[in-house]
This record gives C-alpha cells, structure tokens and sequence, in this order.
C-alpha cells in the first residue's frame, strides 16, 4: 500500500470498505472451496491503520460477477446455499465488522453535489455515518469519481469534502468549574483532550434520550 495511501486514510477518513474481497465471487469461486485469506487480511490492514471496516457484501446480484455454479443451482438449492453463505461470512467477522451493505464528474458541479450531500445528510438525525466508495484516483473503480488525483493532489469535489471535515471538528479553549466538569458545544465523535502534559480522547455519542452527551475521564 503506497505510504500516500495510508497518509491519507490516517488523516481524512474514519471507515473503510473492502471493494471485492468479502464478495461471494472471491472467497467462493468454486463451490465448497471456500477461502477467507484475503478477505481477512484487509480487515487487517485496515485495523492496523485504526480504522473500523464495513463489509461488502453478502450478496450481489449483477449478472456478470454470478459464478457460473451458482446460476446452475434450482431454486431450493439456491435457497439453501444462500442461507449457508450469509452466516458463514457474518459470523467469519462478527465482533469485528458490524455492516454488511453518487456518481458525478469532476467539475465544479461535482464539488457543490459533494457538499450539498454530505450536509444533507450530515443534517438528518436518523444517518449514522457515510461509507465513500474510494477517495485515490489511482485506486478507484470509477476514477473520475475519486476525491484526490493520482499525484495526490485534491481535485475540487476534494477540497469541498476537506473543508466540510474541518467544518465540522470541534476546537477551542475551555476551563472546567469547581467540580471539575468542562461545558461546551460541539459535534458528536471523537475527541483528543490536553491539560498541560495529561491528555485523553473521548467520545460523545448522541444519546436515544435526549441531545446532551457526557464523558468521564479517568484521570491517566
């Protein structure tokens, strides 16, 4: 992986997708041969770099990408081969993966479409979060589609991304009360704290019950 590929991952992305190793085709090309090497080993990867992973996917119904075996099975067959796969796979990653599963052009219109959805869906209560289907030119199925070119440098639908993610970090300055509580406002996530040479990272998680969230330190 080049070292400009984990730099960015590292500092603008907080989830990760594989592209085709979880997919039926790869670990199941022959039937009854069923193998998990590679898709672990992105999980891997993706671990090291500290980033959680989403998996994708347990079924695709695109004609081409259908092994050849499986469009020969009957309906019950079929039934019961499916109900085998999406187990197996799951639980090949449960406790480590929780999910299993817009095209624009770049332009200054790609850039406002990059912005106007992120906000929009930044804005609803009900989404969790935005799976990018690759950001590198270099590693994109669709390359007009990605955030950054192959020299590294950010195309315009980039720049509007990165300026939304700084938009939406909290910084600033604060001193806790008598009782040792810090008040202030920001965005739910994760947080980096310093006070003089002590520091902690928290996370505030909007809560079912109401709009207010709370962290305790636990003073290492």
């Amino acid at each position: 992986m080049p070292r400009h590929y984990q730099e960015l991952l590292k500092r603008w992305v907080n989830c990760a997708v594989a592209e085709n190793a979880h997919k039926w085709y790869a670990m199941e090309t022959q039937r009854g041969l069923f193998r998990d090497d590679e898709a672990k080993a992105v999980w891997r990867r993706r671990h090291d770099l500290g980033l959680p992973m989403r998996g994708h996917c347990v079924f695709w119904g695109i004609d081409k990408y259908v092994m050849p075996w499986v469009k020969e099975l009957d309906r019950d067959a079929l039934e019961a081969t499916m109900q085998a796969r999406a187990p197996r796979v799951i639980g090949l990653f449960r406790g480590k993966i929780t999910e299993f599963d817009i095209n624009t052009t770049d332009t200054a219109k790609q850039a406002e479409d990059t912005r106007r959805f992120y906000k929009l869906c930044f804005a609803h209560p009900a989404i969790e979060g935005i799976l990018m289907w690759g950001f590198w030119e270099g590693a994109h199925w669709m390359p007009n589609a990605a955030l950054w070119r192959k020299d590294w440098t950010p195309k315009p639908n980039g720049e509007a991304y990165m300026r939304l993610m700084e938009e939406w970090t909290t910084r600033g300055n604060a001193r806790a009360d008598a009782q040792g509580a810090l008040h202030f406002r920001g965005f739910y996530g994760d947080y980096r704290l310093r006070s003089d040479e002590r520091q902690w990272t928290v996370s505030l998680i909007r809560s079912r019950q109401g709009q207010t969230a709370e962290a305790r330190l636990d003073g290492r």
